[in-house]
């Protein structure tokens, strides 16, 4: 017990212990500042503003839908969603670390770090590589909206609206041969259309 208590006084009677302490913690709440400008009022007492799981996508079109959706909503609630779709005027890096860029600047550069990030960590393979290759001169790390814009181009299907109407209107179209023997499925297949 005294031993304890003499280490315990010992660090407490030694300044320059506690000035290391103490410009740890600012560095910390420098770095919590640059979150929480972005982050909601629950994630500002965490370090890692997103917990969430990313979920993979590696370029498979049958996957887009679904990915693009759950990606939006993550962007949403981790605040990033503005990234994805506005070309943001982005402070540089050197301007956060100075702390001279302005605070709108500031944030469009923050969730652009954290979209960008996200993409980087869920798409693999094909899809990887145009999130990779979304350099800008305004993100030289990356830039999320070009990211975004290059993977949505390369996977939104095309000319959806024009096949939709006429297959629609094929399947309506379609009968069954003779059922006389299977009356429930007729009912079945020509009552849903």
């Amino acid at each position: 017990m005294e031993g304890e208590d003499r280490i315990g006084n010992e660090e407490e009677d030694n300044p320059e212990a506690e000035a290391e302490v103490e410009a740890e913690s600012e560095e910390e709440e420098l770095v919590m500042d640059d979150i929480s400008d972005t982050a909601s009022d629950d994630q500002k007492d965490t370090v890692h503003v997103s917990n969430s799981r990313t979920i993979k996508f590696k370029g498979n079109e049958d996957e887009w839908r679904t990915w693009k959706g759950k990606t939006i909503a993550t962007a949403m609630q981790h605040r990033f969603y503005q990234a994805l779709f506005m070309q943001e005027t982005l402070a540089s890096m050197e301007e956060v670390n100075a702390g001279t860029a302005s605070k709108t600047a500031r944030k469009a550069f923050l969730r652009n770090v954290q979209a960008y990030a996200h993409l980087a960590l869920c798409c693999e393979k094909t899809a990887y590589s145009y999130v990779e290759n979304a350099v800008t001169e305004r993100a030289p790390m990356g830039d999320a909206y070009e990211a975004w814009k290059k993977l949505c181009e390369r996977y939104e299907p095309k000319e959806i609206e024009s096949d939709y109407t006429s297959i629609e209107h094929s399947f309506k179209d379609c009968t069954i041969g003779s059922i006389n023997e299977n009356w429930s499925l007729h009912d079945h297949v020509n009552g849903g259309i």
